[in-house]
């Protein structure tokens, strides 16, 4: 691997952490800046959406409206870089704190155990998400407690 293909491998991977660290972080602006303009979202075994054109704020609205709290978990990666664009998978764990219905107290963690399908593209030396494919595997739920203030 050359040194451009590294620094395109490494600038990737901090598309993924950004956009992972601003989910969680129920930053809108991370969130949207992830995107190429007209990006989309589309998935497969969750809800079945298309989501395009302003739809990081809703996102992030709808994380805040149903969680307690939200963690996104990156794990392995693996991009083909083509010029200026690139496909590639990423793995993620997705973390949600849940408070049920009619609970003070009681608190759920809802694991969504995720694969992304990305299409991306470089524009001005930066790259951004043309189209990222959300494949829900499967999900856990158990109880917690939270230990945060």
């Amino acid at each position: 691997m050359n040194h451009d293909e590294l620094l395109d491998q490494f600038d990737i991977q901090r598309l993924i952490y950004q956009y992972a660290s601003s989910a969680g972080e129920l930053d809108v602006a991370g969130f949207a800046d992830c995107f190429a303009p007209g990006g989309r979202i589309t998935s497969r075994g969750y809800t079945g959406d298309l989501l395009s054109g302003n739809f990081t704020q809703a996102i992030i609205d709808n994380l805040k409206a149903k969680y307690v709290s939200t963690m996104h978990n990156v794990h392995n990666h693996t991009y083909v870089v083509d010029g200026p664009k690139a496909t590639g998978i990423t793995y993620c764990v997705a973390s949600h704190i849940e408070r049920p219905e009619g609970q003070a107290t009681n608190l759920e963690k809802f694991d969504m155990y995720i694969r992304y399908h990305d299409q991306l593209i470089k524009d001005k030396g930066r790259w951004f998400f043309k189209e990222r494919r959300f494949e829900l595997l499967f999900t856990t739920q158990v109880p917690v407690q939270n230990i945060s203030p």
